[in-house]
């Protein structure tokens, strides 16, 4: 009797399901006491106990106190909201409102910050609350502050100029802070033409105010209008302060410099005031040296625009055992 085989299909295997981690309790206790002895705060303090990867980490954040969690790709995907919350509240606060597709949502880094939290609940109204890294959430701030102009964000009316303080780093935190409406003006209008590569700020009075222009790659650029005559001769006056120039002589020029600081470098700028029917106009040369060596590192002759016939002068020249070639252009190029 011949027997018979039956084939049989058995089921593929089931693929392993990643659970979600969760923190336990003892950790995030011994994360706060980490925190308390290294001055760290305890979100940093649990991710250096955890060592796990940034998105895992957050991940598992997320699960442990119940926040949806966003990562990097879908952030960057996002609009920011800033009329909801100003991009310098956001630097400052870690703290931003998006609108991912039709949702209104906020994003935020670290769910430990008690004080944070009840300010971020008065912002949300309704919104949904998403948790991310912190370093994907300041890379997101830093893309966003690239592209952003302080002085759109400012309002010169309204504020009385209060005694004048010296001048020492930028930010858009530092401008937001500022307490008066003239060091607001002034330090917003720098941090600008540094941001846009600006060569000269040109601030010109007018009967009625002033003009702020920027030269940028040789083009004088009107930026924006101030209204006030008496605004204008304070912004004028707190510019000779930080030059240190006498804001009692309102006859005969001035020159002078002052330095400041942004990104972790210093930034010369050279003043000049030129009385004008108005009153004063002045012109603030940037010298960015670094800015200046990043940007023209590996440019070779050929890159400067000399037509064929004068770069075989200058390589001829250059070529010769003995004497000198000058290169001239305005003090302090």
């Amino acid at each position: 009797m011949e027997s018979l085989t039956l084939a049989v299909e058995r089921p593929p295997l089931a693929q392993p399901v990643e659970l979600p981690i969760r923190f336990p309790g003892s950790l995030l206790a011994a994360a706060r006491d980490r925190a308390n002895e290294q001055g760290e705060r305890p979100v940093e303090a649990l991710e250096a106990l955890s060592t796990l990867e940034p998105l895992a980490f957050v991940r598992a954040l997320g699960v442990t106190l119940h926040y949806p969690v966003l990562d990097a790709a879908t952030l960057f995907k996002c609009t920011p909201e800033f009329d909801q919350v100003s991009l310098a509240q956001a630097l400052k606060r870690e703290f931003v409102m998006l609108r991912l597709e039709d949702a209104l949502i906020g994003v935020f880094a670290d769910p430990f910050d008690d004080a944070r939290l009840a300010w971020i609940d008065e912002c949300l109204q309704g919104a949904g609350l998403y948790l991310c890294h912190a370093a994907d959430l300041a890379a997101y701030l830093a893309r966003q502050e690239e592209g952003f102009h302080a002085v759109a964000a400012l309002d010169t009316q309204g504020d009385e100029a209060h005694e004048y303080d010296t001048l020492e780093t930028l930010s858009l935190t530092s401008i937001s802070e500022d307490a008066s409406a003239v060091v607001k003006l002034v330090n917003s209008t720098l941090y600008d033409a540094l941001k846009m590569h600006a060569s000269d700020i040109h601030l010109g009075v007018t009967g009625s105010g002033m003009v702020i222009k920027y030269r940028i790659d040789g083009v004088l650029n009107n930026i924006s209008k101030v209204q006030g005559a008496e605004f204008a001769d304070q912004v004028i006056s707190r510019i000779k302060v930080m030059a240190e120039l006498d804001i009692g002589e309102k006859r005969v020029p001035q020159d002078g410099r002052f330095k400041i600081g942004i990104n972790g470098r210093q930034i010369d700028f050279r003043i000049s005031i030129m009385p004008s029917i108005f009153g004063e106009d002045a012109v603030l040369r940037v010298l960015d040296k670094q800015d200046l060596a990043d940007r023209v590192s590996g440019v070779r002759l050929e890159a400067l625009g000399f037509e064929d016939a004068t770069l075989l002068s200058l390589r001829r020249l250059a070529a010769e055992p003995y004497g000198m070639v000058l290169v001239t252009g305005p003090t302090g190029s």
